[in-house]
């Protein structure tokens, strides 16, 4: 089970980004919330690159450009509480 995740929420790319650490939760995201995944090393700066140089998971769901549907949000939300389930993240 997770104990401790941040998700970052940017936009326009429509991808969720991750590097480090926090890959494989962050996969595990995309996976659920039908968006695709992108490794890719945080910039300097980054709160994102920060955290997961701390031990702290994190990643960035890069929203569409377009306005976000209920549906949408919702299945991103559905996406994020599964992560919670400690029979998803054991795959």
């Amino acid at each position: 089970m997770l104990r401790a995740l941040t998700l970052w929420f940017h936009q326009p790319q429509a991808v969720v980004r991750a590097w480090g650490r926090s890959r494989a939760v962050a996969r595990r995201y995309a996976r659920r919330a039908g968006v695709p995944y992108r490794s890719q090393e945080w910039p300097p700066g980054a709160a994102t690159r920060w955290q997961n140089g701390h031990g702290e998971l994190s990643f960035a769901l890069e929203l569409p450009a377009s306005r976000l549907s209920g549906a949408r949000a919702d299945r991103y939300a559905e996406a994020l509480l599964r992560l919670q389930d400690p029979l998803c993240c054991a795959r």
